[in-house]
């Protein structure tokens, strides 16, 4: 068995004397600088020149991006303010609309009401949440009512609808109904509307229509002569 053992290289030769170690290059006779007091200090100035670097460009990258976690963090607290001002405005209109507004459920329950379904349907909306909006509805146009609300939860256009409902104190009020389904991606969860009250409206109408109506039949049977005309004639 061979015994490999290590040699210095015939071309160097070391020599150490009170300044260090020295390599020596036999061939030429000329000597290298190897751990010398000066070489070591080189070295220490060198690694402390690049620790100096890497700390100042850790500090600046730091900076950076306290800098940006700043400005993305103002840049958040204005949207949620203005997130927040939009949601108030939208509860106010909403609480405040003079028509009802309402959601209801795949199964035509409130989910959603404003304050003037208080008036409406004759209570507390506390009570009304999670009630039918069927139970509301005159049994003359429940069937009516049901095609209408099927055609929106089919996701289908829903027209203007009258409907006529009956509080829970018994007043009866004839309401305009417009609504349109709720999605949730492809599928019809339910609906949003606005009821408007249309009682008085349609009061004032019929009292207009019956006073024309009796106009007509005196101008038609009186005994005597009667002219219209217009002020230009």
């Amino acid at each position: 068995m061979a015994l490999l053992t290590a040699e210095p290289s015939p071309a160097l030769a070391f020599d150490s004397g009170t300044n260090g170690t020295t390599a020596v290059h036999r061939s030429r006779g000329r000597r290298i600088p190897w751990a010398t007091p000066a070489f070591m200090t080189d070295v220490y100035d060198i690694s402390l020149a690049l620790t100096t670097v890497l700390l100042l460009t850790a500090l600046g990258w730091s900076v950076s991006l306290r800098r940006r976690v700043t400005e993305q963090t103002e840049q958040i607290r204005r949207q949620l303010e203005r997130e927040a001002d939009l949601e108030r405005k939208y509860t106010e209109l909403f609480e405040h609309a003079n028509d009802m507004v309402f959601s209801l459920d795949a199964a035509g329950r409130f989910t959603a009401l404003n304050k003037t379904s208080e008036r409406i349907l004759g209570g507390p909306r506390e009570k009304c949440l999670g009630c039918p909006l069927q139970d509301f509805v005159l049994k003359a146009q429940l069937q009516a009512f049901n095609e209408w609300m099927g055609k929106g939860m089919a996701g289908a256009a829903m027209p203007p609808f009258e409907l006529e409902v009956c509080g829970a104190n018994g007043s009866r009020s004839l309401l305009e109904l417009s609504a349109q389904p709720i999605r949730e991606g492809e599928r019809v969860t339910g609906l949003q509307g606005i009821a408007r009250d249309v009682t008085e409206r349609k009061k004032a109408e019929e009292a207009l229509r019956q006073s024309e109506e009796r106009f007509s039949s005196a101008f038609r049977v009186s005994p005597v002569a009667i002219a219209v005309s217009s002020l230009k004639d």
